[in-house]
């Protein structure tokens, strides 16, 4: 595996194949930007929806971008509360988008079309209790199942295509639990028959002890209980879950006992069966998410050795196809195609073909992961009921603004900009040597400049107005990118146009 690894490097810097494909940076200091939602939109183009913080008040922000990383629109969505993105779906019949979002008087969701403009709006809160919206997912595009907690309780609710709620399904617990130790529901998934897969954590199944153990249940799209399981062992929580073409659901667990923490992937099949435990390669931590991609495999991400971050590809034959491991934790990501993904986190967005290294992950070799026995119990105590809450909902008004700042190139996070008269290229359009045209640069900065795709074409340390940055005539006719980052921290960035 090493020789091969040297060989596609070796490959890489042969053929100038780059693993980036564009890399952006959003906000400011005074406007910071968190992602939440990366999705590949039906018109093909990426769909980026975040939380954005300006002026001591939470916005949603929402981002188109072309696959080369163009801007196509951004819109910001702000009312009397703060609004934080939670969740995004977009539907195969309309191309419009639903986002659930927390607010500070409750949760709300908005059906935004393919544009961004608002179709509808609904908040939703109860009168005597604190409402939390988890999840929202879109099932057999005419319903809305939405993760909801209420107190220390949690709800499924099925909603309508016009967010009006049409049925209430109450996780609790029975005579076996003590009254407080209700079931929690972290996360649900809508597998490939339209069934709805939840997992979280039970009471223990031992009498009172308010330990928690691990807890799978699946329901059709009615909200009908098909099935209910609960792990034996105690101190368990399952977080994520991504079913496999071979129709398998892998679960993310994790372990905690005295002070240690373990995590592994739990196999069933369709009707809850147990296969087999995969502990992670290496000292896996955490894992953060699970998802299928269009070839049928698999992607985990999460935290490894420490605190650093890995991305991990699995085949159905629970074959390591990819181990990649690095500094930067992945907050999100999405797969446009062959083998490129855009990763999200703070203030960044980065499109990268993921058979290279990168600004956000490094190559990493590891053996393939074996299949474990494990303790499986072959019941669940959990009561799933009718729930009973008053839920109110109204509509507000919200009002929409474009604008946000953004920035070409893999930079470092919290750099102030600069005024734009600072450093200007001079001549540009530009022909032959380029120069910067201002005088009394800063001592200890870096000029940077990108091509159209985001790969960096030249780098010059400690430049002067006397310097020749780069000379245009060795470049293609076109639109290229730069920036000038001073030794603190400090940043310009603008563009140039080389002509021939």
């Amino acid at each position: 595996m090493k020789t091969s690894g040297l060989i596609g490097l070796l490959l890489c810097f042969a053929l100038q194949i780059s693993a980036q494909i564009f890399s952006k940076e959003f906000g400011d200091i005074n406007d910071t930007v968190q992602i939440s939602d990366i999705l590949i939109s039906k018109d093909s183009n990426i769909a980026v929806f975040a939380r954005c913080s300006r002026n001591s008040l939470d916005e949603l922000l929402f981002i188109k971008l072309d696959t080369l990383g163009d801007t196509l629109m951004t819109k910001r969505y702000s009312n009397a509360n703060n609004v934080v993105a939670v969740s995004v779906e977009q539907s195969n019949v309309d191309s419009s988008f639903y986002v659930m979002t927390k607010t500070d008087s409750g949760s709300s969701i908005m059906n935004l079309d393919k544009n961004g403009l608002i179709i509808w709006q609904k908040n939703y809160f109860l009168t005597d209790t604190v409402m939390e919206f988890m999840k929202l997912k879109l099932v057999d595009e005419d319903s809305l199942f939405v993760l909801c907690r209420i107190a220390h309780k949690c709800y499924l609710l099925k909603m309508d295509i016009q967010g009006n709620i049409v049925k209430e399904i109450f996780f609790g617990s029975d005579a076996l639990h003590s009254s407080y130790n209700s079931p929690e529901i972290v996360n649900f998934i809508v597998d490939r028959n339209h069934n709805i897969i939840c997992t979280g954590m039970e009471g223990s199944t031992y009498p009172g002890n308010i330990h928690q153990s691990t807890l799978l249940a699946k329901l059709n799209s009615n909200g009908d209980i098909l099935w209910t399981f609960c792990n034996a062992l105690e101190y368990e929580n399952y977080t994520d879950v991504v079913e496999s073409s071979a129709g398998e659901y892998w679960i993310i667990s994790k372990y905690w006992w005295m002070g240690s923490e373990s995590a592994s992937i739990n196999i069933v099949d369709t009707n809850g069966t147990y296969l087999c435990s995969i502990y992670g390669p290496g000292d896996v931590s955490d894992y953060l998410s699970a998802y299928s991609l269009a070839d049928s495999n698999l992607v985990f991400t999460g935290r490894v050795n420490g605190n650093r971050a890995f991305r991990m590809v699995v085949n159905s034959s629970r074959m390591i196809m990819n181990y990649k491991i690095g500094n930067a934790l992945i907050a999100t990501e999405a797969i446009l195609k062959e083998n490129r993904a855009i990763f999200g986190s703070s203030h960044t967005l980065a499109m990268y073909d993921t058979h290279y290294s990168n600004c956000f992950i490094e190559d990493s070799i590891v053996l393939n992961p074996t299949c474990q026995p494990w303790i499986w119990a072959d019941n669940s105590y959990l009561e799933i009921s009718s729930g009973t809450n008053q839920f109110l909902s109204t509509s507000t008004s919200w009002n929409s603004s474009s604008g946000i700042t953004m920035d070409n190139g893999c930079i470092s996070l919290g750099t102030e900009q600069l005024e734009m008269k600072e450093y200007n290229l001079f001549p540009n359009p530009a022909t032959g040597e380029v120069k910067f045209q201002q005088e009394g640069l800063a001592f200890g900065a870096v000029f940077n400049l990108y091509d159209a795709h985001s790969n960096l074409m030249v780098k010059v340390a400690n430049p002067t107005t006397k310097t020749i940055l780069f000379n245009a005539d060795y470049f293609s006719s076109g639109m290229y990118f730069y920036n000038f980052v001073t030794s603190n921290g400090s940043l310009y960035s603008g563009k140039v146009i080389i002509l021939h």
